[in-house]
């Protein structure tokens, strides 16, 4: 009977260790995928991940996304990356970056050029509701306002924060 007994603790205690292995190797999946992301247009950033930190964006908290890439023009000095945040497709706002001062890379940045790592960091307002799916539209354009990479990101807000005023800028 003891012996039997003993084998069964063996027997759970070793599924549960397994059972811990695969969550670890679940989490560690998932984060290496990244988040879902879809071209808009051209891609000449060559897109191939997109991290969003905050997964769900917090109200009243600094949201980082960084679209890692490798792209298939220069990137220098005058191009911009806008976010435009929509609600349901309608543009309710939106944010330039300049892309070599506010992204994180020094350029010029040339074509083909594996890894290039483009990180905007931006504050979300507190009022935004959770729960809501929004998209987040990424454009790069050059100095000259020509756009040559598109990339959408869906995400939904997390908790909410206080009752802030929801302000974004308008388009002009």
């Amino acid at each position: 009977s003891d012996v039997y007994k003993r084998q069964y603790q063996r027997r759970v205690r070793g599924s549960n260790n397994m059972s811990m292995k695969l969550l670890v190797l679940a989490v560690i999946c998932t984060l290496a995928l990244g988040h879902n992301f879809t071209t808009c247009g051209d891609d000449k950033l060559g897109i191939t991940s997109v991290d969003v930190n905050p997964d769900a964006p917090i109200p009243g908290q600094n949201l980082t996304v960084t679209l890692t890439g490798t792209p298939t023009q220069d990137i220098v000095t005058g191009d911009t990356l806008t976010i435009t945040v929509k609600l349901f497709g309608v543009a309710l706002g939106h944010v330039d970056f300049d892309s070599c001062k506010d992204l994180g890379v020094t350029c010029p940045v040339k074509a083909g050029t594996p890894g290039v790592a483009l990180s905007a960091v931006y504050k979300i307002p507190s009022a935004a509701p959770s729960g809501t799916p929004i998209t987040a539209e990424f454009t790069a354009k050059t100095s000259a306002a020509a756009q040559y990479s598109c990339v959408d990101v869906p995400v939904v807000m997390g908790k909410p924060g206080s009752a802030e005023p929801l302000v974004l800028p308008f388009i002009n």
